[in-house]
């Protein structure tokens, strides 16, 4: 909270008060001549005699004798003159009607002394002015309490203080729930410690992502709208607030960060549908909404909504006309929804028992899985063939089904010409029907490095394109590998110097590639299996016990071993 002082601030004026002139006694022939003449500043309540003279009246007077010459002081207690005098001019003992020919005052008085037995001679006496103009200015306020006096003049001004109050704003918000690219209002409760007067302004300022504050407006409203840049996904908002007299406050009043509510991650749809058949529409869930709105754009026509509500699917009907159909999501609160997420396109295809998608004919060079869909009006489980270059692999499919063939499983022909010949077949009512598609395709051969007992890893755009084991380049006939459903058995080498090994695991056999004796390393590999031990030619024991591998015994000095484990 930070703290205002306030001022009123006004333009200061001044009443001349008495003014007294009294020649007094004249002793010595002393004469004083104040001036016929004197100005008052009602701004600064100052007032000026001009042409003051000290001069001798007559002749024979004590002081005045040859060489000797009294010392004439000038006491203003005011502003401007003060001091010793002894010069002579003439008959003209002091003169202010030089280069200084003023005695100023604010009050009080100007005397002259006689130093030779310390007799003021004349003096001129003057009161305090007042002030009598209190036209207010304006009001000034600061978050000094001392930037101006409390009463009293500054400059050319007089200021009066009026108090200290607070004008910082009791609270901003934000919405509680935004979605993306929508216009918020960032809103301000003023707070209730403003006492004395001025305008409010507030500084408005939005952070997104967590980033550095930036600034949106600064005006007297306690509202101001801002939207978001897309992909924006966190905002909060703050204040801080100033007055149109000098005042700004050092507090800022934030808003809580709120996240901002994002598309479902996805939307699925089949890759065709039959005229007449019905299909799902599927989307993720979103956090922190009530309501999905689910749009379909028929052909190249508009978007349309067809359904709003808190579900995640949608079945929808195939309709005689369409030639494809796609669907786009979006997730909100309170009637007010975001970004959509849009699908893929479904084809529309005429009712009939039994639909290969797609057109015969060649593929081009393969670098991707190959995708197709089966779709059948009987309602009946599609059988599936997929013969690649002789080698097959049958499956079933639900009508609509997108099927995939990895990119492994489509090897390269050795006359640069591969084959591809998708089979589908279902039972209808009058027996069984079957489509055929056929494709031709080519592949760039990959070579494999020669280096015996190694396995490569060949990589591109971020994806295998080969198999790193065995197992892994087995395919089974839903797509899936005997990598799938093969556990990678655990290895563990290690070589050491000490009498026994302690392995991470439990392994069920131990392999030793050697054994050092004081003769060097033996070349030849023994098998220990877990709970056994092995005797080797130089009365050697080795056991293998849990996850411990220990020798003992011997003739022969043992210096060392080199185990492989395997669990």
């Amino acid at each position: 909270m930070s703290t205002r002082y306030v001022w009123s601030r006004y333009n200061r004026k001044f009443e001349e008060r008495t003014t007294q002139s009294s020649l007094g006694s004249v002793p010595y022939g002393i004469g004083v001549a104040f001036g016929s003449t004197y100005t008052f500043d009602q701004n600064t309540g100052l007032f000026t005699m001009h042409d003051c003279v000290v001069y001798p009246s007559g002749t024979g007077t004590t002081h005045l004798k040859s060489n000797t010459r009294p010392t004439f002081m000038i006491n203003v207690d005011g502003i401007n003159e003060s001091g010793n005098r002894d010069s002579v001019s003439g008959n003209t003992l002091f003169s202010d009607n030089g280069s200084g020919n003023e005695w100023e005052l604010r009050n009080g008085n100007v005397r002259i002394r006689d130093d030779f037995d310390g007799e003021y001679f004349d003096s001129i006496d003057r009161e305090e002015p007042y002030m009598i103009s209190n036209t207010k200015l304006s009001d000034v306020s600061s978050p000094n309490s001392g930037a101006y006096p409390q009463n009293g003049v500054s400059g050319s001004n007089w200021y009066e203080y009026e108090g200290s109050d607070n004008i910082d704003p009791s609270s901003v918000s934000i919405p509680a729930v935004i979605m993306p690219s929508q216009q918020i209002t960032i809103t301000v409760t003023p707070g209730t410690g403003k006492v004395y007067g001025g305008t409010v302004s507030y500084q408005y300022q939005v952070r997104l992502d967590g980033g550095a504050w930036q600034t949106v407006a600064t005006t007297t409203a306690t509202t101001q709208g801002y939207t978001a840049p897309a992909g924006t996904q966190s905002i909060q908002a703050r204040v801080v607030a100033s007055d149109n007299m000098g005042f700004t406050s050092d507090t800022y009043v934030s808003s809580a960060a709120v996240t901002v509510v994002g598309a479902p991650a996805s939307i699925t749809v089949p890759g065709a549908a039959m005229t007449g058949q019905t299909y799902e529409v599927l989307w993720d869930a979103v956090t922190n909404v009530d309501s999905y709105k689910l749009e379909r754009r028929v052909d190249s026509g508009s978007w349309t909504t067809v359904y709003t509500g808190p579900g995640l699917s949608y079945t929808d009907t195939a309709v005689v006309g369409w030639s494809r159909v796609q669907y786009r999501v979006s997730a909100g609160t309170g009637g007010v929804y975001g970004t959509p997420l849009e699908s893929d396109t479904v084809d529309i295809i005429s009712a009939t028992s039994l639909v290969i998608s797609g057109a015969d004919g060649s593929l081009g060079t393969i670098t991707a899985p190959v995708t197709y869909s089966v779709t059948s009006d009987t309602g009946n489980q599609i059988t599936v063939t997929e013969t690649i270059n002789g080698h097959s692999r049958t499956l079933n499919a639900a009508s609509g089904a997108h099927i995939a063939i990895p990119v492994s499983m489509i090897d390269p022909a050795a006359d640069d010409a591969g084959e591809i010949t998708i089979q589908a077949s279902v039972q209808a009512t009058s027996g069984t029907v079957t489509q055929t598609r056929n494709w031709t395709y080519t592949k760039t051969p990959l070579t494999l490095p020669t280096k015996a007992y190694r396995v490569e890893q060949l990589q591109g755009g971020a994806k295998d394109v080969m198999p790193l084991t065995l197992a892994e380049a087995v395919m089974l006939p839903d797509g899936s590998s005997v990598a799938d459903y093969v556990n990678t058995p655990t290895v563990f080498a290690a070589k050491t110097t000490q009498n026994s090994i302690t392995m991470p695991f439990t392994p069920s056999m131990v392999v030793f590639s050697s054994l050092e004796t004081s003769r060097g390393y033996g070349q030849n590999a023994y098998f220990v299996y877990q709970g056994d031990s092995f005797l080797d030619g130089y009365s050697w024991r080795i056991t293998l016990s849990g996850n411990t591998i220990s020798k003992s015994g011997g003739s022969d000095g043992v210096n060392g071993m080199k185990i492989i484990a395997f669990a």
